[in-house]
């Protein structure tokens, strides 16, 4: 229909990134931030007129189908129909031609690094954790544009932290990402077209790794990527996919085909639990941990750094009071301990939670966190019900649980 939808790239680093390359790495890519469409848009065809047959298309496939599980728990649509649909979809590429990988690739240094910034505890913390290491951390944030409120509040605070921090952040903006929206096509509501968003990042980063020479793409994907749950039609599945770290060793295995095995992707806070990151970041780091927007309700939220009516809100709201951590200081501006939040919460049954909550570990994390808050003298309705119905449990198994979930760390 004439639409335009581009990747935007700075314009030094997609220059310099060499013309023969660049054909395969848009292949590539091409198909990867496509693939989700027909899942919410109604479409069962798409008809590629100017790429070629994707080099990875089998792996970007494979990643689809183990991702299904996850995406459609928490929505109407069947594990089996989400399946069958995927492989009754055609995609036609008018080249059948299939280009293969660059033979050629410069040397990389192992003290740099290029990352995904998305201003959550996860990518924050691995920052963090790189300039520990002494490895330069080059950070990229990827405006997908599909929530214009939330890229708004997350630019500001990259440009808070760029200048304070000195931090060397590009910024790539994803027009493709709209058409694996649900409200673009005017659809119900669905996870479906996200579930490329890890490999994406490692694809859209290759020319920042040829620019700067960096031996290393970093993901945020921390341990509970890899609790897993019994989704609602019986399949063993993960919260998100692609954040486990099998497919973070998949996804390595692809930037060494890319880059003649010189460049790799690797995941620094993989050994942390959401709770022992919370402590990480707002203890240890915490003048980065100052800029933490996590909460993905922003575009609903008038403009401000947390919904406040969100599972995650609430999640990581506990999480940090058990930890002692002055909510005030993210922008927390209530109190999620009243009766109408209760919903909220995993370990009360919330009506309100989603799939990053359903494993057991993710409860037990939270059950953990009531009672810190609880030892801390925290107040509230839930405090109070907590205490009525989960402390005497959570005590003969506090010592286990700390081990488990914290891990030396002092709460």
């Amino acid at each position: 229909n004439g639409f335009k939808f581009r990747l935007i790239y700075p314009e030094n680093i997609w220059q310099a990134y060499p013309e023969k390359q660049k054909g395969f790495l848009i292949d590539n890519l091409v198909y990867l931030l496509t693939v989700n469409i027909p899942f919410i848009s109604g479409k069962d065809t798409i008809i590629y007129e100017d790429i070629s047959i994707p080099y990875f298309r089998p792996i970007i496939d494979l990643l689809v189908k183990e991702s299904i599980p996850s995406a459609v728990h928490s929505y109407d649509i069947s594990t089996f129909e989400a399946l069958k649909n995927f492989n009754n979809y055609q995609f036609i590429f008018k080249d059948k031609s299939i280009k293969k990988p660059p033979k050629r690739f410069p040397n990389l240094r192992k003290d740099i690094a290029v990352m995904a910034l998305s201003m959550g505890k996860d990518s924050l913390t691995t920052l963090g954790i790189l300039k520990d290491m002494d490895i330069k951390p080059i950070c990229v944030y990827i405006n997908d544009t599909v929530s214009p409120s939330e890229n708004k509040i997350k630019l500001n605070m990259v440009n808070k932290l760029k200048n304070e921090q000195n931090v060397k952040i590009h910024i790539v903006t994803n027009e493709i990402e709209k058409l694996n929206d649900f409200e673009f096509w005017n659809m119900p509501e669905s996870c479906l077209g996200y579930i490329h968003m890890m490999m994406g990042f490692c694809l859209i980063l290759v020319p920042f790794v040829h620019f700067y020479r960096a031996k290393y793409i970093a993901l945020g994907n921390q341990k509970d990527m890899n609790f897993s749950f019994i989704n609602k039609d019986g399949f063993r599945t993960y919260p998100a996919v692609d954040q486990t770290s099998k497919w973070t060793h998949r996804f390595s295995r692809v930037i060494g085909q890319i880059s003649q095995n010189k460049a790799c992707v690797r995941s620094y806070i993989e050994d942390f639990t959401n709770i022992k990151l919370i402590h990480l970041l707002h203890k240890k780091y915490a003048n980065l941990g100052k800029f933490q927007v996590s909460c993905d309700s922003l575009d609903k939220s008038d403009e401000k750094r947390w919904c406040h009516n969100c599972s995650k809100c609430a999640r990581l709201s506990i999480f940090m009071k058990a930890h002692g951590i002055d909510t005030k200081r993210v922008g927390f501006k209530k109190d999620l301990l009243s009766k109408e939040h209760k919903r909220l919460y995993t370990i009360f049954n919330g009506s309100e939670t989603d799939e990053y909550e359903q494993s057991k570990e993710a409860k037990e994390q939270q059950l953990l966190a009531f009672y810190l808050a609880y030892k801390r003298g925290e107040k509230g309705y839930l405090i109070d019900y907590f205490k009525k119905y989960y402390l005497n449990k959570v005590r003969r198994n506090i010592k286990r649980l700390k081990e488990k979930y914290l891990n030396k760390c002092l709460a």
